[in-house]
């Protein structure tokens, strides 16, 4: 569980951060920004954005646990706010496949926070996974198996079914016969079907579509 009072310091900390970088940016100074970001993770962490960008989210998490220094949930959505910052810099510069990569990065580690800690309040200086979902689908970017999970799940229980479902969708266009988006696909709708009526109904997807896209799903299968 995270420290309620040592995550509201690291937010206020990471808001200072930002706030210079943001203003570094405004006056073209990108390699400075850059610098600063970069050098308050590796202050925090001992390691700069580089070497944590190297790690899939789940290592990061894993690294992180093992910091008997540090508080690992904490510490990631710190991480968070650096590597959406990074990536506001780089669309800034119109690097836009830096830029991508750390909305996406950023998304990913969203998406394992929340889905772990529902409530886990991240700091308002980071757009909300909707925001950046939406930012990276315009740009074409072509989201990983896992992250699409995630997302299903985050969307899942937060009562947006029907974005769930549009996710679900999305990752079967993107990846026609994947095995792992109809398992997942089935795995919502059946969890779904659990769920009363007007909850369905307030998540825009009634009972009867569920019914249907399930059946639709399990037909996939047998092909």
């Amino acid at each position: 569980m995270y420290k309620k009072d040592y995550l509201m310091q690291l937010v206020a900390q990471l808001t200072a951060v930002i706030t210079q970088a943001a203003r570094l940016r405004d006056d073209d100074e990108y390699q400075e920004a850059l610098d600063t970001t970069d050098g308050a993770l590796r202050q925090l962490t001992g390691l700069g954005t580089n070497a944590w960008l190297s790690m899939a989210t789940e290592d990061i998490l894993a690294n992180l646990s093992m910091r008997d220094d540090l508080g690992g949930v904490e510490t990631a959505v710190f991480m968070v706010g650096i590597f959406y910052q990074e990536g506001e810099l780089y669309a800034a510069q119109d690097d836009d496949d830096r830029a991508d990569y750390r909305f996406l990065r950023t998304l990913q580690l969203q998406l394992a926070l929340l889905n772990t800690y529902p409530d886990i309040p991240l700091p308002s200086v980071v757009a909300t996974v909707p925001a950046l979902n939406g930012r990276l689908t315009e740009n074409g970017v072509i989201l990983p198996a896992a992250t699409n999970h995630a997302l299903m799940v985050y969307y899942e229980a937060t009562g947006a079914f029907s974005t769930a479902e549009d996710i679900l969708y999305d990752w079967i266009d993107a990846e026609p016969g994947s095995s792992e988006a109809l398992e997942a696909g089935i795995a919502l709708y059946q969890q779904l079907l659990l769920k009363p009526d007007e909850e369905l109904e307030a998540g825009n997807l009634p009972r009867d579509e569920v019914t249907e896209g399930l059946e639709d799903l399990l037909q996939a299968t047998d092909e």
